[in-house]
């Protein structure tokens, strides 16, 4: 097989896996690591993903049901429509022809994941000072 699928549900996931694509041995970013392509659905792992600058796609078969019951933090087919997709057929199709559109995954992640410097827990820190100052 060209191919080996690997399936790591999510904790709270109702969805029933065949035993032949779950490993219980390793972590999701363990697993990232070591794949070609990442596959996801609303999962914040796709933040963690798209880290690792590997094509990562979005099956989203269950947009409108999920949208109307859980509620979407961010709109990820406006964010990367690319690589969005509906059924498995066309999320196959894409993976197998190659193509891959690295600079949408690249704004991704500078929207969402990416900063310019280096000073995160010192931004962090005064943001939270601010807060208490306001309160107080």
């Amino acid at each position: 097989a060209k191919y080996a699928l690997i399936v790591k549900p999510h904790i709270l996931s109702k969805n029933s896996v065949e035993d032949k694509y779950l490993t219980e041995n390793y972590s999701t970013n363990s697993l990232m690591k070591i794949a070609d392509y990442i596959i996801s659905d609303y999962s914040a792992v796709s933040f963690e993903a798209s880290l690792l600058s590997k094509p990562l796609y979005f099956y989203l078969y269950d947009i409108n049901e999920y949208k109307d019951n859980r509620g979407l933090n961010i709109d990820i087919t406006k964010e990367m429509p690319s690589e969005c997709y509906g059924n498995a057929d066309d999320l196959i199709k894409s993976i197998t022809d190659g193509e891959y559109n690295f600079e949408e995954l690249e704004k991704f992640k500078n929207t969402y994941v990416e900063t310019d410097d280096r000073n995160n827990s010192k931004r962090i820190v005064d943001y939270i000072l601010n807060c208490e100052v306001k309160k107080g």
